[in-house]
């Protein structure tokens, strides 16, 4: 067997990797026990992020299985997917709607492993493999199970791993998901001197990460009413802040099923609109004015198109997020928006012209309409503009080709 990465390693490794593509090659390695023709062959239309699981298409053996694909991933992937905009296979190479090729993805991943200070142990794609099996073993998960996770034809290759197993745990979970939510190690990332470098908001949100559920919080001390009893819990206050996954999880669960409660019975469209980084300073201290020029542009950007005849010729359903941080945790406003192929004309619903190509409007009309919108509404807002050179921003985003992405939605509307 090869060797067996530790929790801690794994942790390290994925926070030592500094390209996207290589983290989630590393990710996805340990977090669904894939092999390397298996992974290196992923179609995006086998990642189903609503039931959290993968389907491995012929296999070791030419079966089909089911696989684990970690939540914690989710998002990662997401942004991922916008900067290489892969067509058909979820790692593609030089060449579009081709796979990655083997050599690649082993050059990424030592070069993740060098970056670790792990080179030494000659860790591969199948050491990755090994310690998602091992790993599902400790947490208590049964071997049977395993075995098809791996995709094993025979119990007695999956019992290869039973002498690793050192302890008991109950509910079935990707490793990757275990070991970021159940490790006390994972809590010393909150102190890495690198966090110094962010800017005072990314550095807020990590502070309050770093103490939920602690004493920093404060603690309610609960007691027994029974006089015989009185056995007393401390219960640790969370750190309340949006970006927790415990704290602002249930309210983003809550807001998307809401969300899901007003899909209509049509396709939807992705479409994100994006500011030049040029306007960063002024909308620094200009937040609301420019946040709401934003969302004004881009919405009437798509209502304008959708009633286009050579389109829909209708008006048009949109659900509208604002982002304003990018992968690298810089400053990147943008919008993304979920259209409706299709719309309402005041007396029965129109399908869209293009509903079974790859976009709902032309890109290039959307970019030049949306640039124009944007200019003519900024000009008539009063805005702070101490210790900026004005003139000079609006001279340069005038030149600038602004950037529009639109594209069939990854994976549905949710």
């Amino acid at each position: 067997m090869p060797e067996i990465l530790t929790q801690e390693q794994v942790i390290h490794a994925l926070n030592s990797c500094t390209n996207i593509k290589h983290k989630l090659l590393l990710g996805l390695f340990y977090g669904t026990g894939m092999r390397m023709s298996e992974l290196k062959n992923l179609k995006m239309k086998d990642i189903d992020r609503e039931n959290a699981q993968i389907k491995v298409i012929a296999g070791k053996g030419s079966r089909d299985r089911f696989t684990l694909l970690p939540k914690q991933l989710l998002s990662e992937m997401e942004q991922y997917y916008w900067q290489y905009r892969p067509k058909v296979y979820f790692f593609e190479g030089q060449i579009p709607g081709k796979p990655m090729n083997e050599r690649s993805i082993q050059h990424a991943l030592r070069q993740c492993m060098k970056l670790a200070g792990l080179e030494q142990y000659k860790f591969s794609a199948h050491s990755l493999r090994h310690s998602f099996a091992t790993h599902l073993l400790d947490q208590g998960n049964d071997i049977h199970t395993i075995k098809e996770l791996l995709g094993h034809s025979k119990i007695e290759t999956t019992m290869i791993y039973l002498h690793l197993q050192k302890k008991k745990r109950a509910a079935l979970c990707s490793p990757f998901d275990f070991i970021m939510t159940n490790n006390d190690w994972f809590q010393a990332l909150f102190k890495d001197p690198c966090i110094q470098q962010f800017n005072s908001y990314s550095q807020s949100v990590f502070k309050q990460l770093s103490v939920f559920q602690t004493a920093q919080k404060g603690v309610h001390r609960l007691r027994c009413s029974d006089e015989k009893c009185e056995k007393e819990l401390l219960q640790y206050h969370a750190c309340g802040n949006r970006h927790c996954p415990h704290c602002g999880g249930f309210k983003r669960e809550e807001w998307i099923e809401n969300r899901m409660q007003e899909l209509l019975p049509t396709a939807y469209y992705h479409l994100v609109f994006t500011l030049p980084h040029e306007l960063n300073p002024l909308i620094l201290g200009n937040r609301k004015e420019l946040f709401k020029l934003l969302f004004d542009s881009a919405s009437q950007t798509i209502l304008q198109h959708a009633k286009m005849p050579e389109y829909i010729g209708a008006e048009c359903g949109i659900t509208m997020i604002l982002h304003t941080w990018g992968q690298e945790l810089t400053f990147h406003p943008h919008v993304h928006c979920i259209v409706t192929a299709g719309g309402y004309d005041g007396e029965k619903w129109i399908e869209a012209k293009r509903k079974k190509d790859n976009f709902l409007f032309s890109e290039n009309s959307l970019k030049k309409m949306y640039k124009a919108k944007f200019l003519d509404g900024i000009a008539k807002l009063e805005l702070k503009k101490e210790g900026l050179d004005y003139p000079k921003i609006i001279r340069e985003i005038g030149f600038k080709k602004w950037n529009v992405y639109a594209k069939a939605p990854f994976g549905g509307p949710a």
